[in-house]
């Protein structure tokens, strides 16, 4: 928790458009850890989040970006949370009892682009763009 703090106070004062940059490659990411059964669709080398391809308006979508970073987001129907630890990586965490996080939207899942160590697809949502996999 408090590297995540000393991470976004650290980008706290940067100029808007590259506080932006960062927020916005933070969902491009890994886990590290271990990944709760019901989860496992997300093991990879690589996870693309897609918060972008969410049908929310931009302000909801910012607060989703802004939270991953600092205390995580929390996935729907579950004790779990997303949460972005360091650059490159995130974690999947039980939700403590007394957090009160944003909660992704219903289908989060259908965002989400996870490649393989040869960066074949492993699993491609319903919402991912076609330019994301390279077609």
């Amino acid at each position: 928790m408090k590297l995540n703090k000393l991470y976004s106070e650290s980008i706290q004062n940067l100029p808007d458009t590259l506080k932006e940059t960062i927020l916005k490659e933070a969902p491009h990411t890994r886990i590290e850890g271990d990944i709760p059964p019901e989860f496992s669709f997300l093991q990879g080398s690589f996870i693309d989040f897609g918060f972008e391809n969410y049908m929310l308006p931009q302000a909801a979508k910012q607060t989703i970006y802004k939270s991953f970073v600092s205390d995580g987001v929390a996935i729907p129907n579950s004790k779990y949370k997303l949460r972005y630890t360091r650059t490159g990586v995130t974690t999947v965490e039980k939700i403590g009892a007394d957090e009160r996080l944003t909660l992704l939207p219903d289908g989060w899942f259908e965002a989400i682009l996870v490649l393989g160590d040869n960066n074949e697809v492993k699993y491609r949502g319903s919402l991912v763009r076609p330019d994301q996999v390279g077609e």
